[in-house]
């Protein structure tokens, strides 16, 4: 967690699974699901997250352990709905199509990859695409036509969509921000409290506690803060949308994917 904060958020979650692999706890589970989140790879995440149920409680749990439980439930749950997906669109017999090199077993169930860019093949054809949170794409699978979007909202009414995208954004700005700067506070005060009885940074176990809350409630506002920084550039872009949809309507269409 320490390395995560110092910005290093793949060594951190390399320490993370490694500690979560030796030895389970809630705790570690919750750490690890946001270890992934932050790198942007939802499906381990999630993986990660609901991996928690199926930890039982122990006799010794502190109530710590059973709010990350909680936390890694709802986190778990949440992510459901941000992970993107393929669905795939096939006459006659299914072929075998590989998403960067992996079968895939069922294609008539959505699939779901982490957001980027995949390579998907099947029958001698292949084609890349690019994926973000929660979208849904669409594959035809033969070899002239081409992947486009489920569309999420009409297109009759971009700027409309645009507008609402920015509201959102904002909003969603707004509470990242807030939310890391009181988390922020909060760290303050129980590095405060424990600074005192942790002489060379051994803490005395009067102030476990707090030293422990200062490192959870450190890492909450750094997430909450890139969220914040996320979900700003989104409000940029989403401004931009609406002043190129006010402006220049006819120029607004349906988003597709063409190879």
């Amino acid at each position: 967690m320490d390395l995560r904060v110092a910005g290093h958020p793949e060594a951190s979650l390399e320490k993370l699974r490694l500690a979560h692999q030796l030895y389970p706890t809630a705790i570690t589970g919750l750490e690890l699901g946001r270890a992934y989140m932050l790198l942007g790879r939802l499906l381990e995440a999630r993986d990660a997250l609901l991996s928690v149920a199926r930890i039982g409680p122990r006799a010794n749990e502190s109530a710590r352990a059973n709010n990350a439980r909680a936390e890694a439930a709802g986190l778990g749950v949440e992510l459901g709905d941000r992970i993107p997906r393929l669905v795939f669109q096939h006459a006659g017999p299914a072929p075998t199509v590989t998403v960067d090199g992996a079968n895939v077993g069922n294609l008539d169930e959505p699939y779901r990859v982490n957001p980027g860019e995949h390579a998907v093949a099947w029958g001698g054809t292949e084609r890349r695409v690019t994926l973000v949170e929660s979208q849904a794409l669409t594959v035809a699978l033969t070899s002239t036509d081409r992947a486009a979007p489920v569309p999420l909202a009409s297109p009759a009414a971009p700027e409309t969509s645009s507008r609402t995208m920015f509201w959102t954004a904002l909003t969603l700005t707004g509470i990242a921000a807030a939310t890391g700067t009181v988390a922020g506070i909060v760290a303050i005060g129980d590095a405060n409290t424990a600074r005192s009885s942790c002489p060379l940074g051994q803490c005395e176990p009067s102030v476990h506690g707090a030293a422990d809350g200062a490192r959870t409630w450190s890492t909450v506002s750094t997430v909450s803060f890139v969220g914040a920084g996320i979900f700003g550039a989104a409000t940029v872009v989403a401004y931009l949308l609406t002043g190129h949809a006010s402006k220049d309507p006819p120029r607004i269409g349906s988003l597709s994917l063409s190879f």
